[in-house]
Protein backbone atom coordinates (compact mmCIF):
# COMPACT_ATOMS: atom_id res chain seq x y z
CA UNK A 1 0.00 0.00 0.00
CA UNK A 2 1.28 3.46 -0.92
CA UNK A 3 1.93 5.92 1.90
CA UNK A 4 1.34 9.60 1.18
CA UNK A 5 3.44 12.18 2.96
CA UNK A 6 1.73 15.12 4.60
CA UNK A 7 3.33 18.33 3.49
CA UNK A 8 2.66 21.97 4.33
CA UNK A 9 3.88 24.76 2.17
CA UNK A 10 3.13 27.73 0.03
CA UNK A 11 4.27 29.77 -2.91
CA UNK A 12 4.48 33.42 -3.73
CA UNK A 13 5.09 35.69 -6.72
CA UNK A 14 6.78 39.07 -6.23
CA UNK A 15 6.95 41.92 -8.72
CA UNK A 16 10.53 43.23 -8.45
CA UNK A 17 10.65 45.67 -11.33
CA UNK A 18 8.33 47.03 -13.99
CA UNK A 19 8.63 49.74 -16.61
CA UNK A 20 8.03 50.01 -20.37
CA UNK A 21 11.15 47.98 -21.20
CA UNK A 22 11.49 45.24 -18.56
CA UNK A 23 9.50 43.17 -16.10
CA UNK A 24 11.21 41.22 -13.28
CA UNK A 25 9.34 38.66 -11.19
CA UNK A 26 10.41 36.26 -8.47
CA UNK A 27 8.58 33.11 -7.58
CA UNK A 28 9.24 31.24 -4.37
CA UNK A 29 7.93 28.06 -2.85
CA UNK A 30 8.70 26.30 0.36
CA UNK A 31 7.41 24.07 3.07
CA UNK A 32 8.01 20.95 5.05
CA UNK A 33 7.03 17.32 4.53
CA UNK A 34 6.42 15.02 7.46
CA UNK A 35 9.51 12.91 8.14
CA UNK A 36 11.83 15.00 5.95
CA UNK A 37 15.24 15.96 7.30
CA UNK A 38 14.91 19.59 6.17
CA UNK A 39 12.26 21.95 4.87
CA UNK A 40 12.32 22.77 1.18
CA UNK A 41 12.58 26.18 -0.44
CA UNK A 42 13.39 27.47 -3.89
CA UNK A 43 13.23 30.69 -5.84
CA UNK A 44 13.12 31.47 -9.53
CA UNK A 45 13.83 34.94 -10.89
CA UNK A 46 12.56 35.87 -14.33
CA UNK A 47 13.12 39.08 -16.25
CA UNK A 48 11.30 39.76 -19.50
CA UNK A 49 12.18 42.12 -22.31
CA UNK A 50 8.82 43.79 -22.95
CA UNK A 51 9.85 44.90 -26.44
CA UNK A 52 9.95 41.23 -27.50
CA UNK A 53 7.84 39.56 -24.82
CA UNK A 54 10.61 36.98 -24.35
CA UNK A 55 12.77 36.23 -21.34
CA UNK A 56 15.64 38.73 -21.22
CA UNK A 57 18.94 37.60 -22.68
CA UNK A 58 21.26 38.99 -20.00
CA UNK A 59 24.25 38.49 -22.31
CA UNK A 60 22.94 41.43 -24.35
CA UNK A 61 22.83 43.81 -21.34
CA UNK A 62 25.47 42.72 -18.88
CA UNK A 63 28.83 44.46 -19.02
CA UNK A 64 31.23 42.44 -21.20
CA UNK A 65 33.80 42.41 -18.39
CA UNK A 66 31.43 40.17 -16.39
CA UNK A 67 31.29 37.61 -19.18
CA UNK A 68 34.88 37.33 -20.35
CA UNK A 69 36.14 34.52 -18.11
CA UNK A 70 34.27 31.47 -19.39
CA UNK A 71 30.85 32.68 -18.33
CA UNK A 72 28.23 30.01 -18.73
CA UNK A 73 24.87 30.85 -20.21
CA UNK A 74 22.03 29.03 -18.48
CA UNK A 75 19.87 26.72 -20.54
CA UNK A 76 16.98 27.14 -18.11
CA UNK A 77 16.14 30.25 -16.03
CA UNK A 78 16.72 28.27 -12.82
CA UNK A 79 20.29 27.33 -13.83
CA UNK A 80 21.78 30.78 -13.20
CA UNK A 81 24.88 32.47 -14.60
CA UNK A 82 28.41 31.55 -13.64
CA UNK A 83 31.69 33.42 -14.02
CA UNK A 84 34.61 34.41 -11.82
CA UNK A 85 33.87 38.08 -12.53
CA UNK A 86 30.25 37.72 -11.33
CA UNK A 87 31.51 35.97 -8.20
CA UNK A 88 33.97 38.80 -7.46
CA UNK A 89 31.29 41.44 -8.11
CA UNK A 90 28.84 39.63 -5.85
CA UNK A 91 31.33 39.26 -2.99
CA UNK A 92 32.37 42.91 -3.29
CA UNK A 93 28.79 44.20 -3.13
CA UNK A 94 27.11 41.76 -0.77
CA UNK A 95 25.66 43.62 2.16
CA UNK A 96 27.28 42.37 5.33
CA UNK A 97 26.18 43.18 8.86
CA UNK A 98 29.76 44.09 9.87
CA UNK A 99 32.49 43.50 7.31
CA UNK A 100 35.18 43.98 9.97
CA UNK A 101 33.77 41.30 12.26
CA UNK A 102 32.63 38.41 10.05
CA UNK A 103 30.76 35.54 11.67
CA UNK A 104 31.81 31.93 11.17
CA UNK A 105 28.79 31.47 8.87
CA UNK A 106 29.83 34.46 6.75
CA UNK A 107 33.39 33.17 6.45
CA UNK A 108 32.02 29.78 5.37
CA UNK A 109 29.69 31.48 2.88
CA UNK A 110 32.51 33.47 1.32
CA UNK A 111 34.55 30.26 0.99
CA UNK A 112 31.60 28.37 -0.50
CA UNK A 113 30.67 31.09 -2.98
CA UNK A 114 34.23 31.99 -3.99
CA UNK A 115 35.61 28.44 -3.94
CA UNK A 116 35.90 25.91 -6.73
CA UNK A 117 33.94 25.13 -8.82
CA UNK A 118 32.04 28.30 -7.87
CA UNK A 119 28.34 28.97 -7.76
CA UNK A 120 25.87 30.19 -10.33
CA UNK A 121 23.95 33.41 -9.86
CA UNK A 122 20.39 34.52 -10.46
CA UNK A 123 19.97 38.03 -11.85
CA UNK A 124 17.00 40.35 -11.71
CA UNK A 125 16.14 44.03 -11.65
CA UNK A 126 15.17 45.59 -8.34
CA UNK A 127 12.96 48.68 -8.41
CA UNK A 128 13.26 49.80 -4.75
CA UNK A 129 17.08 49.66 -4.87
CA UNK A 130 17.38 50.88 -8.51
CA UNK A 131 19.86 48.07 -9.02
CA UNK A 132 20.78 44.86 -10.74
CA UNK A 133 20.40 42.15 -8.11
CA UNK A 134 22.72 39.14 -7.97
CA UNK A 135 22.13 36.17 -5.66
CA UNK A 136 23.58 32.65 -5.53
CA UNK A 137 21.37 30.10 -7.32
CA UNK A 138 20.76 26.43 -6.57
CA UNK A 139 22.42 26.59 -3.16
CA UNK A 140 22.39 23.43 -1.06
CA UNK A 141 20.23 23.58 2.07
CA UNK A 142 23.25 23.71 4.37
CA UNK A 143 24.30 26.98 2.70
CA UNK A 144 20.92 28.76 2.63
CA UNK A 145 22.43 31.44 4.89
CA UNK A 146 24.65 32.31 1.92
CA UNK A 147 21.92 33.48 -0.48
CA UNK A 148 21.80 37.13 0.56
CA UNK A 149 21.49 39.33 -2.53
CA UNK A 150 24.00 41.90 -3.71
CA UNK A 151 22.70 45.10 -5.28
CA UNK A 152 24.78 46.44 -8.16
CA UNK A 153 24.20 50.18 -8.44
CA UNK A 154 23.66 52.26 -11.55
CA UNK A 155 27.04 53.90 -10.95
CA UNK A 156 28.82 50.54 -10.80
CA UNK A 157 27.04 49.30 -13.93
CA UNK A 158 27.96 52.49 -15.76
CA UNK A 159 31.61 52.14 -14.64
CA UNK A 160 31.61 48.53 -15.93
CA UNK A 161 30.20 49.70 -19.29
CA UNK A 162 26.79 48.03 -19.06
CA UNK A 163 24.37 48.40 -21.94
CA UNK A 164 22.73 51.86 -21.83
CA UNK A 165 19.25 50.25 -21.94
CA UNK A 166 19.95 48.65 -18.56
CA UNK A 167 21.17 51.94 -17.07
CA UNK A 168 18.19 53.86 -18.45
CA UNK A 169 15.69 51.27 -17.20
CA UNK A 170 17.06 51.50 -13.66
CA UNK A 171 17.16 55.31 -13.80
CA UNK A 172 13.61 55.56 -15.18
CA UNK A 173 12.10 54.49 -11.88
CA UNK A 174 13.88 57.02 -9.69
CA UNK A 175 11.36 59.50 -8.33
Amino acid sequence: METLLRCDGGRDVTLNFSNDAFLSLSTSAGGYCEGAAHPFYFETHLTYDLTTGAPLDWFTLLPPVLLTDNASKPTEPRDGFKSQALTKLYLAHRRLPDANNLTRDEIECRGYIGGEPGVSFDLWLDQPNHALTIAPAGVAYVYTACIAPAYISIETLRRLDADPRLIEALRSNID
